[in-house]
């Protein structure tokens, strides 16, 4: 297998924090859509358990699922 065959995965949103991330995430992989947030433990800082958004978390989906995973989105409310 060569990195042609490997999917190329886009940003398709930046998680205001890490429990929307972890809504996003859940949603996505209910969906079967393959999913990972990007710079996720990096990019957050805890405050009392939650984790805020300090250095840009990205949700990450192949090329070829992006229209699905932003009508998920959509249909949660996130646009």
């Amino acid at each position: 297998m060569n990195d042609q065959d490997e999917p190329r995965f886009v940003s398709i949103w930046q998680p205001r924090d890490s429990v929307q991330a972890g809504m996003i995430r859940e949603a996505l992989e209910q969906s079967k859509v393959n999913v990972y947030i990007d710079n996720e433990t990096l990019s957050s800082v805890r405050f009392g358990g939650i984790g805020i958004a300090a250095g840009g978390m990205n949700v990450m989906v192949p090329e070829n699922e992006v229209e699905q995973a932003r009508k998920i989105l959509a249909d949660l409310g996130i646009e």
